[in-house]
C-alpha cells in the first residue's frame, strides 16, 4: 500500500480496472473506430479485377441488405482500383503514343501516304504481340501493357528504314514502284535484321530468368521480343508491298518543307564532315572510345550509394 499525505493511494484513483478478456494482440480500426477486418485473397492465377468486381457485387446485392440494424460493412482497401487506374493510364498512353509517333513520322517524311504506310506497322505489330500473348496464356496486365507501350516507338524503326530507302530509289534511281520496292528493301534487309535481332538479344534472355523477378518480367520480355520480330516481318513484307502499290513521290513545297529540307541538308553536311574526320583519324576515335568505356567503369565502381535507415515500431492490426 502506497501513501501520500497520510492517505492511502487506491488503484481506483489512478486506473480503471475491469474483469475482461485477455490483452488485445490484434486490433483493427476503420475511420478511427474499432472494427472487424475481413480480407478476401485471390488464388494464384485468377483475375484480381474480376474477383474484386464479384465481391463488390455480392456485397451490394446479398450481404449488406441482410446486415442487422446498427451494423455497417464498407470496403477499406481494394487492390483492383489501383490496377484499373494503371490499365487506364497505359491504354491512354498506347493511344497517344501511337498518334504522336505518326505525327513525328509525318513531320520528317512530309508525305501523308508514307506516314500511313509506316503507321500501319504499329497496329499490325501490336496485334502480332497480342496473338503471342494469347497462345502463351498471358493476360492484359501491368507488365504486358508496359511491353506493348514500349513497342510503339520500336516497331516503326524497321518500317521507316525500309520506306526511306524505297523512297530514295523512287526519287533518284528507279521510277518503277515494284522494282524500287524490291531493290530498296534488299539493300537494307540485313541492317534491319541486325537492328531487330539486337533488341531481341536484349529482352529475350529475361524470359529465362528465375525467381520472383523472372516470373514478373517473363510476360514483359515475351511481348517485347515477339513484337520486335513481328515488326521485322512487317518491315520486310507489308511495308514494301504498300510502297509498291500506294507510295506516291511528289516534290515538297511550302515554307515549312523548305525549312525542314534546309535543316536536313545542314545535318547531312555536318554528318559527312564528322564521318570523314573519324575515318581519317580512326585510331584516335578507337582510343577515345576505349578511354570513355574504361573511364565509365571506373566511375561506376567508385560511385557511392545511398543508405537508408528505418525506425520500426510495433503496429497492431
Amino acid at each position: 500500500m502506497a501513501y501520500r499525505g497520510g492517505a492511502p493511494i487506491r488503484l481506483a484513483d489512478i486506473a480503471t480496472v475491469e474483469d475482461g478478456l485477455a490483452d488485445n494482440r490484434q486490433l483493427a480500426r476503420y475511420m478511427g473506430k474499432p472494427a472487424v477486418g475481413i480480407g478476401v485473397v485471390k488464388v494464384s492465377g485468377s483475375n484480381a479485377v474480376a474477383v474484386a468486381n464479384e465481391v463488390e457485387r455480392r456485397l451490394e446485392r446479398e450481404i449488406i441488405p441482410q446486415l442487422p440494424a446498427g451494423m455497417t460493412l464498407s470496403v477499406a482497401s481494394n487492390d483492383a482500383s489501383l490496377i484499373r487506374e494503371i490499365v487506364a493510364a497505359l491504354e491512354e498512353h498506347l493511344l497517344t503514343g501511337t498518334l504522336f509517333t505518326a505525327l513525328v513520322v509525318w513531320l520528317f517524311l512530309l508525305n501523308l501516304r508514307s506516314t500511313l504506310i509506316v503507321a500501319m506497322a504499329i497496329p499490325v505489330s501490336l496485334l502480332g504481340a497480342v496473338a503471342v500473348m494469347y497462345f502463351a496464356g498471358f493476360t492484359f496486365n501491368t507488365m504486358t501493357l508496359l511491353g506493348l507501350l514500349l513497342l510503339i516507338g520500336v516497331v516503326v524503326d524497321d518500317a521507316i528504314v525500309v520506306l526511306e530507302n524505297i523512297y530514295r530509289h523512287r526519287v533518284h534511281l528507279d521510277s518503277d514502284p515494284v522494282s524500287a520496292a524490291l531493290n530498296g528493301t534488299r539493300e537494307v534487309e540485313f541492317a534491319v535484321m541486325a537492328a531487330s535481332l539486337t533488341l531481341v538479344a536484349i529482352f529475350a534472355p529475361v524470359i529465362f530468368m528465375g525467381g520472383i523477378i523472372g516470373r514478373f518480367f517473363q510476360a514483359f520480355a515475351v511481348v517485347v521480343s515477339a513484337g520486335v520480330l513481328v515488326s521485322l516481318f512487317v518491315a520486310l513484307t507489308l511495308t514494301p508491298m504498300l510502297c509498291a502499290r500506294h507510295l506516291r513521290v511528289t516534290p515538297s513545297t511550302g515554307r515549312v518543307s523548305s525549312f525542314l529540307e534546309r535543316g536536313f541538308h545542314a545535318m547531312d553536311t555536318v554528318y559527312r564532315v564528322l564521318l570523314d574526320r573519324a575515318l581519317r583519324f580512326r585510331w584516335t576515335v578507337v582510343a577515345i572510345t576505349v578511354a570513355v568505356v574504361v573511364g565509365s567503369g571506373w566511375f561506376f565502381a567508385h560511385l557511392g550509394g545511398v543508405s537508408c535507415r528505418y525506425r520500426t515500431r510495433d503496429v497492431f492490426w
